[in-house]
């Protein structure tokens, strides 16, 4: 079963871009029945719809960056236990290359959120520099997760266009939507 996970806050707002679908597909399988597990890098108010909608073989999600409340925290806790998930928590400092390596090397797909609480420029400047990093970390470990980037202005998304279609840069508007 083929799934597409899209976020968005308004319904017309979704735009699926024309292309090779079979080459993504191809790009971003994982073994269905294999438990895999997931890093969200950062926090949002889009972070538990992206829990809900993980796919069914992620069991495990490593939350690290910057991190809401505790009241937030367990309510993340309840929602993803609902779904079957196991949380944790890092306080990893995302700027040290040996942290995020420890971090992204156990992971088969990285999530980068972008923070709605900065200035858009900074938020996905702060994007970038993870995306980077860990495309070279992945890179040197020949790791295999896949990326997926949270920017909000769209000239900064064509900053990091990926040619081998392993990693996924969406606006903010495809991540924030409620249900």
């Amino acid at each position: 079963e083929a799934r597409l996970l899209v976020f968005s806050e308004d319904r017309d707002s979704i735009r699926i871009p024309d292309g090779d679908a079979n080459a993504t597909h191809t790009a971003a399988a994982v073994t269905e029945d294999a438990d895999t597990s997931a890093l969200i890098l950062g926090y949002n108010d889009s972070l538990p719809v992206i829990l809900r909608e993980m796919p069914e073989n992620v069991r495990r999600v490593l939350l690290a960056g910057r991190q809401g409340s505790d009241e937030e925290r367990e309510r993340l806790v309840t929602l993803a236990a609902q779904r079957g998930l196991a949380v944790e928590f890092s306080s990893a400092e995302l700027t040290e290359e040996g942290a995020l390596e420890a971090l992204a090397k156990n992971a088969e797909h990285v999530v980068i959120l972008n923070d709605h609480e900065k200035e858009e420029e900074e938020a996905d400047m702060e994007a970038i520099y993870l995306l980077l990093n860990l495309r070279d970390i992945r890179a040197r470990l020949g790791a295999r997760y896949n990326i997926t980037t949270e920017m909000r202005r769209e000239r900064n998304q064509d900053l990091v266009e990926d040619s081998d279609r392993t990693d996924f840069v969406v606006a903010s508007s495809m991540s924030s939507r409620r249900g």
